[in-house]
């Protein structure tokens, strides 16, 4: 058993599940102490609309009218991914800038900014604690369908590469996989789930579909990847990549 903790990023809340909480239960049945790191804020001006009746909401078909801030959406973006965590059973949770996040808009207009402080976050993790493994998303190599990639997940990808003489222990994986047909999702590698780890993830799922404003719980995740959370809670199988 290694003391060395392996340290999860996700670059949002529902990432984690889609991505890698398969990979996160295999580390903690190899009794790998795991961290989960969350990077950005949540700041979706999409969800807002959807959530306030600015636009139909598809899933419920209705115009929701829950007169949200955004910042009342922003922490309970983060009160899902904490439940997520929770059904993993994650050794440690953070979430970045003393509980804030990173500013999930500033990739589109300030992206070398962006990436300088996604590259000094897991500087400071690898400082804290050295020899760590480092999972991140793949970023680059990762595309939906039509070819598009999301820049907070290319920041991931690119600061991992800027540095690789300073650390090798980085493992990538796959979130926009899972808006592929089934047939055509491939990876570098690719992970075949335990009914034990699978569970888990479809665990970790759920708590992005589950529903009851009176609680605080909007299903953002689902509102917003509600393909991504379906295919990958019937799929058994996650993606992943190495440096090149």
């Amino acid at each position: 058993m290694s003391n060395w903790p392996a340290i999860f990023y996700s670059p949002h809340q529902d990432d984690e599940a889609i991505g890698f909480a398969g990979a996160i239960r295999e580390h903690k049945e190899a009794g790998r102490p795991v961290y989960l790191v969350l990077l950005t804020n949540g700041i979706n001006p999409g969800l807002l609309d959807i959530l306030n009746g600015r636009v139909y909401c598809g899933w419920h078909q209705t115009y929701h009218n829950y007169q949200l801030t955004m910042e009342q959406l922003m922490w309970a973006r983060k009160i899902e991914f904490v439940a997520s965590a929770k059904r993993l059973g994650v050794d440690r949770t953070y979430i970045v800038e003393d509980g804030q996040g990173l500013d999930d808009g500033e990739p589109y207009y300030d992206y070398a900014g962006f990436l300088t402080r996604v590259t000094n976050i897991i500087q400071r993790f690898e400082s804290e604690f050295s020899g760590a493994s480092h999972k991140l998303v793949s970023g680059s190599l990762d595309a939906w369908p039509d070819g598009s990639r999301n820049p907070t997940h290319v920041a991931c990808w690119e600061a991992a590469i800027s540095l690789r003489n300073q650390i090798t222990d980085f493992r990538f994986y796959r979130v926009y996989v899972y808006g592929h047909p089934l047939n055509d999702r491939n990876a570098g590698f690719i992970l075949n789930l335990r009914s034990s780890w699978l569970d888990a993830k479809r665990e970790a799922l759920n708590q992005y579909k589950f529903f009851n404003p009176d609680a605080g719980r909007f299903a953002l995740g689902y509102h917003s990847v509600p393909t991504l959370i379906d295919a990958a809670f019937e799929d058994g199988k996650e993606y992943l990549d190495f440096l090149p």
